[in-house]
């Protein structure tokens, strides 16, 4: 279950570049971008049932880690609403500072299903 949150953390930084790179070269949201953005989604909903269900065996704060699984899920399809929305090379700017955010938040919805013991 840890490394199910970090990998998803790797994948959330591997897209944060890919969007930083179509910001640097002043791109708006491509095709392949919105599709990895769409799959990585589907991982994140994944993701959230899969601690959600095992929730139940580890004495975690379930409050903390519901809110930070579910804004892993809200946040990617807020900024890709605001990258699309946004014609100029910020717009895909704010997806990858989302993607970052991301990844941060997988982060410690590892930390916080390790340290519940």
């Amino acid at each position: 279950m840890i490394a199910f949150a970090f990998v998803m953390a790797a994948i959330a930084v591997a897209l944060a570049g890919f969007a930083a790179f179509h910001s640097w070269r002043e791109l708006q949201v491509s095709i392949a971008l919105l599709a990895a953005m769409v799959v990585y989604e589907v991982a994140l909903i994944v993701q959230l049932a899969v601690f959600a269900g095992a929730l139940g065996t580890r004495p975690v704060d379930a409050v903390v880690l519901i809110s930070y699984l579910v804004v892993c899920v809200v946040l990617p399809v807020a900024a890709l609403l605001w990258g699309l929305s946004d014609k100029s090379r910020w717009g895909t700017g704010v997806v990858a500072i989302g993607m970052l955010a991301v990844a941060v938040m997988c982060v410690r919805v590892g930390q916080l299903w390790m340290y519940a013991s």
